[in-house]
């Protein structure tokens, strides 16, 4: 059997093989996994073959069942290809049922992103193969060995986040240590993402997790005196077992080492009320879950006083119910037979989690509270037997509990098939209970009234501003829509080949367009103040109702469809000063507020809140300590020392903690060593290849623009660029920053190694560069002004070659004005400016220019008044180009006056003479290209390296245009023989970093065991003349990635 997995299991884990993965994850644990290799190696050639043949092959072993849904699609036949149309038609039906919930009619995706797309699909096609796990026999999961990590990564894969922080569970001890500022994860041991999430809520609550701590657990636990079920038998309904491992859990997860616990015990321990044990792995109901979980929690806790008299137990509630159960009453309203409005009150049970209503316009989590707590019936018989038409029902809370639990109803059915709700539901950080309690009840009922008054006249509000900001259903705002159509017609204008009566009918289109756009601007802003004034109104309405406080302590967050998906919870740690942390499985990490509203509001999308959990101001106040919130301040340490634990697993954890931090150190000490070589390999490579493209650079192939270190060196900025590389790298290989790793071995080992170029040295330069972070920016923010130009440069050269000569002016003018701009911002970036653009431009000036004059009529108003100002912007005065330009066009005029034209072109000649009467104008003005937009940007490094390819082809193509250098040479230059473009060669001044040949990626053998102060030279290299101006910024807007 492979030692190692195959490369293409890791692919079957993928989102985008989902539809593979949904087959091979119910095959495998049948199969073994030398079988699994064998359908990873046909995997490589044809996914449908692959599942066949997994198919196959596990009926011939009679160790697959197919259920009925695969029995006539996948059972297999003689002959390889009809077990291949086998596996297609299955396939088939397996895609049909991922893309259902995902796409209409038409086929077309709407709402949803490409990540949401690919999510959903992984979750749909998985719906029916989770298996549900069973954990009251030996076997906790039904896979082990690397059949059990297969499953983990596929899990992961269906869970949509990478394996190494979800449920995959690494080998390696350094991957499986704890966090010291983090709490720790709770393994998925087969579906249970959402138990995961219900037991992290319950032990981060400080006072639930004291009283189960201090239990004294020796013996069954006692029956508290309003226990349900007073007749089961003892032993099978027993409560200690359970809280005997509840215990144990909260015990590893306050002082354990290790990163996740396997909560598998806790969940063999769980019985239902008839003491069976209960299966888990279904996602059907999870409050249904949430009840039995806090009915056992209820019965483990119960301690009823020998010496309280039974009346005061019983107004006094027990720990479980004052903090979860509310007591509540309904007061039913109704006309009796005389039309009189009678009112019936009795006790009513909430429920521990209030279940609200989702979509159908409700906006938030009060609105949706009025549908909870008020409700009406068809009809209501009364004793005397008289049967009231309709009746209302009205709910009011009489006492609170600590916690306050709102579970919200996203699944609705349709035609008898569930679907997932995820409209957005608003809600607050602080919700304010007085409204619905029973002392408040008439002020609220008069307020409640009004404001549902203001909630229509909002929805009808938000109707006409719905028309204007989302046309048609098309996500464009109407205004937005006629400006788009405005620039284009604007744009349209300026092209070639548009009669003079034609560019006046866009002129008039284009009036009226800008009109429309400003009435619907007025329209919609009026709508937006009317709507915010209203949604104040209703807002501000219970502003003097706000003595009972609840600030929310956790959401479980719910990603994927009906009964189906992926479940996560962000809670508070009150120990900490209230920072949220994200709780999903063996993960654990700081988020911010923002993180978990966005998170759990809803909308376009399948990532919603499912429970909504609130904790009373007052008990929230009572357990917050100083800490970090949000994330924004250091954490204070979570590992509780052992002593605060019970004696019951005290020794266990400190024994698993010794193991496991005897296999960091052992770990540690023989995966640095490996490290360093991979760091030293990349490093070495990287400034060989940046010192190699800083020296070989030309004109016509330039590939700084792909290599940001090489572009650094160019400049001179040597050591800013081995900085860079050193940071860079040693993320890659010790996934923390080189500023956190100086007290280290490996830092040691670093500098040792790096001595050829400056060892320590250059190691401390890097960290300092780690610490200021703005050079490095303002470095990043040139190199993609940088690469902005080239590319702008290469469109130009493009356009030129095609003869569009407009376009090549316009993308050439811009060029020439941003490249100017790179040396005039940053003076020791001569290196960075291009020297083949300003000639380019002057000959895409005359060529349009005898474009305009051979077709008058068609460019009189568009490129012509573009090539005369952008020679005015860049050649004013008496410089040589325009003295030459003025000649050749005041020459051609005069000559033209002579000939015979069309009155159309003799009309189209008298505009250019017109505009060209500004040539004589010595002022400068300001940039004439008004309406530009970057191209958008590359992000790979292969397709900077297709744009160089294409710039230098494109340049050679140019430079062969012998009339036009011809003409150019004339004007510009009295000796022939000189250039117009320079030569395209490499720098004449080669780099060197001293002591890079010296480098070794195995040790310093290489390198001369006297220290060489030449290999400080490269550091102490004074840098201040390399300053950017504080305020500098690029001339682009648009972000491009840098290498």
């Amino acid at each position: 059997m492979p030692s190692t997995p195959h490369p293409n299991l890791n692919r079957m884990a993928q989102p985008k093989y989902h539809h593979v993965a949904k087959q091979i994850l119910e095959i495998l644990p049948q199969l073994g996994m030398k079988s699994a290799y064998a359908v990873a190696e046909k995997f490589e050639g044809n996914q449908e073959r692959a599942i066949a043949w997994a198919l196959e092959h596990a009926e011939e072993a009679g160790k697959l069942n197919p259920s009925a849904e695969y029995s006539s699609a996948a059972a297999p036949a003689s002959g390889a290809s009809n077990t291949t149309a086998g596996a297609d038609a299955e396939l088939q039906k397996a895609l049909q049922l991922s893309l259902q919930t995902a796409t209409g009619a038409n086929g077309a995706v709407a709402g949803f992103s490409e990540e949401d797309i690919n999510m959903q699909k992984a979750i749909e096609a998985s719906k029916n193969t989770t298996p549900v796990i069973d954990l009251t026999g030996d076997g906790a999961s039904g896979f082990a060995g690397e059949d059990a990590n297969l499953q983990a990564a596929m899990l992961a894969s269906i869970q949509g986040t990478d394996a190494s922080t979800m449920g995959m569970v690494s080998n390696d001890p350094v991957a499986r240590q704890r966090d010291p500022k983090l709490p720790v994860g709770l393994k998925n041991v087969g579906n249970t993402c959402y138990l995961n999430s219900l037991l992290q809520t319950y032990f981060m609550m400080p006072q639930l997790r004291k009283r189960v701590l201090s239990l004294d657990l020796k013996s069954p636990s006692p029956k508290p005196s309003n226990d349900p079920n007073p007749a089961s038998p003892p032993g099978k309904d027993d409560t200690t077992p359970f809280m005997k491992e509840l215990q144990r859990m909260y015990s590893y997860l306050i002082a354990s080492q290790e990163k996740f616990f396997d909560p598998s015990k806790l969940f063999k321990s769980l019985v239902d009320e008839q003491g069976n044990p209960v299966r888990i792995g279904s996602q059907e109901d999870v409050g249904e879950f949430n009840d039995l979980f806090l009915w056992r929690v209820g019965k483990g806790l119960a301690t009823p006083s020998d010496s309280a008299p039974a009346e005061a137990q019983q107004q006094t509630p027990d720990f479980a119910t004052a903090m979860f159960d509310s007591e509540a009453t309904e007061i039913l309203v109704a006309k009796d037979e005389s039309g009189e409005m009678k009112e019936v009150e009795k006790p009513v049970s909430m429920g521990r989690h209030l279940i609200l209503p989702v979509g159908k316009g409700i906006r938030d989590i009060h609105q949706a509270m009025d549908h909870f707590m008020c409700d009406s019936m068809d009809g209501y018989r009364f004793e005397s037997g008289y049967q009231a038409p309709e009746a209302f029902k009205y709910k009011w809370f009489k006492r609170l509990p600590t916690i306050v639990m709102f579970q919200q109803n996203r699944v609705h059915y349709d035609a008898g098939v569930p679907k997932k709700v995820n409209d957005t539901l608003k809600f607050d950080e602080v919700v304010y209970m007085d409204r619905y309690m029973h002392e408040n009840k008439s002020v609220t009922m008069s307020r409640r009234e009004t404001v549902n008054a203001w909630r229509k006249e909002l929805e009808q509000l938000e109707a006409q501003h719905a028309r204007l900001v989302d046309f048609n259903s098309s996500g464009m705002h109407v205004d937005k829509l006629l400006d788009h159509v405005t620039a284009y017609l604007q744009e349209r204008e300026k092209r070639s080949g548009l009669d003079i009566q034609e560019i006046d009918q866009i002129q008039q289109t284009v009036g009226y367009l800008q009109l429309c756009s400003n009435q619907e601007q007025v329209q919609k802003k009026e709508l937006e103040t009317k709507i915010e004034a209203l949604q104040n109104k209703i807002d501000g309405e219970y502003d003097d109702m706000k003595k009972i406080p609840y600030r929310l302590f956790a959401v479980w967050v719910h990603a994927g469809g009906a009964g189906s998906g992926h479940y996560w919870a962000h809670i508070r740690d009150t120990q900490n000063g209230g920072r949220w942390i994200k709780f999903n499985d063996v993960h654990c990490s700081n988020v911010s507020q923002e993180d978990v509203f966005k998170d759990a509001l809803g909308g376009p999308g399948i990532t919603s809140a499912y429970f909504l959990i609130y904790m009373s101001e007052d008990e929230y106040q009572k357990n917050l300590f100083p800490g970090a919130v949000d994330g924004s301040a250091e954490a204070v340490p979570q590992v509780a020392p052992l002593a605060m634990i019970p004696d019951a697993w005290r020794k266990e954890i400190e024994e698993a903690n010794t193991k496991l931090l005897k296999e960091v150190e052992d770990a540690t000490k023989n995966s640095t060593d490996k490290k360093m070589e991979r760091f030293m390999t990349s490093l070495t490579s990287k400034l060989r290849s940046a010192q190699e493209i800083s020296n070989t650079y030309t004109l016509a192939s330039d590939m700084r623009v792909r290599n940001f270190p090489a572009f650094l060196m160019s400049g001179g900025l040597v050591q800013e660029a081995i900085s860079f590389l050193i940071k860079e790298h040693w993320v890659v290989e010790f996934s923390r920053g080189v500023e956190k790793d100086m007290e280290s071995s490996a830092f040691q080992l670093a500098c040792a190694k790096l001595a050829p170029i400056g060892g320590e040295e250059v190691m401390r330069t890097a960290v300092d560069s780690a610490f200021n972070r703005d050079r490095e920016d303002q470095l990043k923010r040139l190199h993609q002004e940088f690469r902005a130009v080239f590319h702008i440069f290469s469109m130009g050269l493009t356009a030129m070659n095609e003869q569009k000569f407009h376009d090549a002016v316009r993308y050439l003018a811009v060029a020439h004005r941003r490249n100017q701009a790179l040396i005039e911002e940053q003076k020791c970036f001569d290196a960075a400016r291009r020297r083949d653009i300003e000639p380019a431009l002057q000959l895409a000036l005359l060529s349009a220019y005898d474009e305009v004059m051979n077709k008058p009529s068609k460019y009189a108003k568009t490129l012509w008044k573009d090539v005369v100002d952008v020679v005015r912007w860049a050649y004013h005065g008496e410089h040589p180009f325009m003295v030459a330009f003025r000649e050749k066009y005041f020459n051609s005029i005069l000559g033209e006056e002579d000939s015979s034209r069309s009155a159309e072109d003799a009309n189209a000649l008298e505009v250019i003479k017109e505009i060209g009467e500004r040539l004589v104008a010595e002022d400068a003005i300001a940039f004439p290209i008004t309406s530009f937009s970057d191209p958008k940007p590359y992000d790979e490094p292969e397709q900077w390296e297709t744009l160089v390819s294409r710039t230098k082809s494109a340049l050679v193509t140019f430079k062969k245009e012998d009339l036009y250098h011809a003409e150019l040479q004339m004007m510009l230059f009295s000796n022939e023989n000189t250039p117009i473009f320079p030569e395209d060669s490499p720098p004449s001044t080669k780099l060197n970093i001293p002591g890079l040949e010296l480098l070794t990626t195995s040790g310093t053998a290489q390198a001369s065991t006297t220290k060489d102060e030449s290999s400080h030279s490269l550091v102490n290299t004074n840098l201040n003349n390399y300053d950017l101006p504080s305020n500098w910024k690029p001339q682009s807007p648009d972000p491009m990635d840098v290498d």
